[in-house]
Parts: C-alpha cells; structure tokens; sequence
C-alpha cells in the first residue's frame, strides 16, 4: 500500500505537532498511567478543552491519549506494555453509543483489572450502543456521566451512576468569573456542527438578525469559531456585516475565558462554546441542536437559557438578551463547584483503586 503525502502529513501533524502526547520517560516514572478515550486530532476546541480538563484532574498522572495516529514509540509502548497501565478514563464527549474503537486494547486493560473512569461522559440511548459498552461498563466504573438525560440513558443498563457534569468543569476557578460592567459591549456569537441539523438555516438566519441589530445600537460583534469548519459561515457572515469580528478558534481554556469575561453576552450552537459561557458566568442563549446541550443545560439548571433551532427567532434572542441579568450566576457554581468536588474525589478513589 503507498501512502499519501496528505496521509503522511496527517499523521505527522496529529502525532507529533498537537502536544497531546508526554514524553516516553514519563510512562515509566513512578506516576500512574491512564488510557485516554476520546476524540481528538482535528483541533475542535470542544475536544481539545475536555482533554485539557482530563490531564488537570489527573495531574502529576500521565494521560496517554490511545489513537490510530500516535507517535510511533508510544503507539509501541501502548501495544506491548500494558502492564505500565492503571486505569481507563473515557473522555467528555458523548462516547457511549454506536461506535467503540480500540476493543481489543482495552478488553487486556479490563483483563488486567484496570478501573474505569467517566470523566462527565454523555451517553446515548442504549439501543444505539455498540454492544461490546453494556460488557464494558459491568466493571468497576467511578466518576460520572455529564447530565440527567445520560443518568436516564443509562438506567434501563446500569442504576448507580452519578452526574459529574461536564468535564469542562475540572477547569473552574472562581477567578475566571466574568465581573459585569456597565461598559461591556462586546457580544460573543457561534454557529457550528460537523453535519447539518434541522432548523440550522432558521437558526443562523435569527442569530445574524440578532448581531445585525447589535451592531446599529453601538455593540460590537466577535464571532468566535470552535472548529476550522465553523468559519465558512463566519467568513460569510463578515463579507455582509464587515463590523463582525472574525476570531481564530481559543487554544485552550485560558484564551477562551478571557473572551467571555470581556463579553456581555454569548449565542451560539456548539455545545463547548455554551460550557466556556457557563464556566465565565456570561450570559447566553444556546442552541440546542442535539440532546447534549440539553443535557448540559439540565445538570446546572438553566433549561431555560436553551432552544430549540427550529423554535429560534431574533426576538426570542433579544428577549434573553434583554434579560442578561437575571441568570442566577450563585446557584450555577454551586453546581459546577459540587461536580468538580465529586470529580475530585472519584478521580482520587479511582487512582487508587480501593472502592469494592
């Protein structure tokens, strides 16, 4: 088989330019060693924020990310010593449904009694499931799953799991509240998603409505993209609305705190763009594309701080808009701060493997 030099190029920049992966000298230092299951490579900040979280909580631990495009010495590492393993920590994307990779790796970590841990998961029905979840989470399983809707996904399988809210949550420090100001003028918008989704034309159409509008009062508009792809309609949206801001996609969750601490309000479509929103305190309007923003929303009590796409209108952003200060910002972290306290002890617990 001859090899592309677009694959080559592929596989050199997602294994050796992303920083995802440690040096081999830490698999055989005297820290523990996770396997990580989850999406990454392709620089979604969704993905590339609930890594992050993962690597924070488990720190000093090594969190060695398991991929088809992998350094080659760790790749080798992975396959022919799995004994410097001590655990599985499945990431906080919504993982547990059709698709498991990588099963016969990690059915030798089950054999070899490595625990599980949900960091914030989201779950999909079981009936979509790839069978081989059911098999894997009957095993010693600590943290939780993002929300209530994962919890009710879960209990026609499994009865005793806990949220953990989003694993984002790991990342929360009261420091990176936003302090509203009477000066802040700046609001934060987002449309994207890897496929198309009924009601995306509405949905889009009402949020440049709504930015137009800002833009005639004194505002100013910043469109912030969480993915490559998101910018095709943010280019779009600039050439007929120039005064729009067009901003590289955050790396990390430094970039993008600071930018909702600057903003007085947020409205956008994917899911990690509504976390960062709900991580800073700013206000917002998410568009719920998919079950796992409401999920999301469910598990800090603000269901009424999303919608439908089919349901969005411009006057029903104005109307959140309007009404910015009424978000009940206490009770929020209370929430997030019992998650990350949870996370906190079941990542500790699961370190040491000593729950029965």
């Amino acid at each position: 088989m001859t090899l592309r030099p677009q694959s080559i190029a592929r596989y050199y920049d997602e294994a050796y330019r992303m920083d995802h992966f440690p040096p081999i000298s830490r698999l055989f230092s005297k820290q523990k060693v996770f396997a990580y299951y989850g999406f990454l490579g392709d620089r979604n900040f969704g993905d590339e924020l609930v890594f992050e979280a993962a690597k924070a909580l488990f720190e000093p631990g090594v969190v060695l990310p398991i991929r088809r495009r992998m350094p080659l010495h760790l790749g080798a590492a992975a396959k022919f010593c799995k004994k410097l393993f001590d655990g599985i920590l499945i990431g906080g994307g919504t993982l547990v449904g059709p698709s498991f990779y990588y099963q016969g790796f990690y059915a030798e970590l089950l054999s070899r009694g490595n625990p599980i841990f949900l960091h914030g998961t989201g779950i999909h029905k079981p009936s979509t499931w790839n069978n081989t979840w059911k098999d894997f989470l009957d095993n010693k399983v600590y943290g939780g799953v993002r929300g209530p809707l994962s919890i009710e996904n879960l209990s026609s399988i499994k009865r005793d799991f806990l949220i953990a809210g989003d694993a984002a949550f790991a990342l929360f420090k009261p420091q990176t509240v936003r302090q509203p100001r009477d000066d802040q003028k700046t609001v934060l918008i987002n449309g994207g998603a890897h496929d198309p989704f009924p009601g995306m034309e509405k949905s889009r159409e009402s949020i440049e409505q709504f930015a137009s509008g800002l833009l005639q009062t004194g505002f100013e508009v910043h469109f912030m993209p969480c993915h490559e792809i998101d910018l095709e309609w943010g280019r779009e949206l600039q050439q007929r609305h120039p005064q729009i801001k067009l901003l590289p996609v955050p790396l990390g969750f430094d970039a993008a705190q600071k930018l909702f601490r600057e903003a007085t309000f947020a409205v956008g479509e994917r899911l990690h763009f509504t976390a960062m929103a709900i991580l800073t305190g700013c206000p917002f309007l998410s568009v719920n594309y998919s079950t796992k923003h409401d999920d999301l929303l469910a598990s800090v009590e603000l269901a009424q701080a999303g919608i439908a796409p089919t349901q969005i209108t411009p006057s029903s952003i104005q109307s959140i808009f309007a009404d910015r200060g009424s978000f009940d910002w206490d009770r929020v972290f209370h929430h997030i701060e019992s998650y990350k306290a949870f996370q906190t002890a079941e990542m500790k617990a699961f370190r040491l493997n000593e729950r029965a």
